[in-house]
């Protein structure tokens, strides 16, 4: 049996994998041997524009989207035997969009303004 585990960060817009709540989750994970991948996005608006407006926000969703399925379209889920989900802000919100069914975390207060969108 494949005994390789996976970590999954999706950061936020502007709270970043080098933050408290992402950067010890990664410690723990990698204290854990869980191999780390991190989604880095790349938005077409600074995040404090994005903030409030509905119509920056929903791009934003959907960018983050398009991105997360890309890199996770590169990862060979089959050849780890445990995997798991980190995320914070909209990166939570796209975990659980993108895969129900995986074990995930996610720190977010972002959930009452998607609510609003969708």
């Amino acid at each position: 049996m494949n005994n390789k585990k996976l970590a999954v960060i999706f950061p936020g817009m502007g709270y970043h994998s080098d933050k408290p709540l992402l950067y010890f989750s990664k410690r723990i994970a990698r204290e854990n041997s869980y191999e780390i991948i991190e989604v880095n996005y790349k938005f077409p608006h600074k995040a404090r524009e994005i903030m409030n407006n509905t119509i920056k926000m929903q791009e934003a969703f959907e960018t983050a989207a398009s991105q997360i399925k890309e890199v996770l379209g590169n990862i060979s889920f089959e050849d780890y035997s445990d995997d798991i989900f980190i995320g914070k802000s909209i990166g939570g919100c796209r975990i659980s969009a993108t895969a129900p069914k995986v074990i995930t975390l996610f720190f977010s207060e972002i959930l009452l303004f998607l609510h609003q969108l969708f």
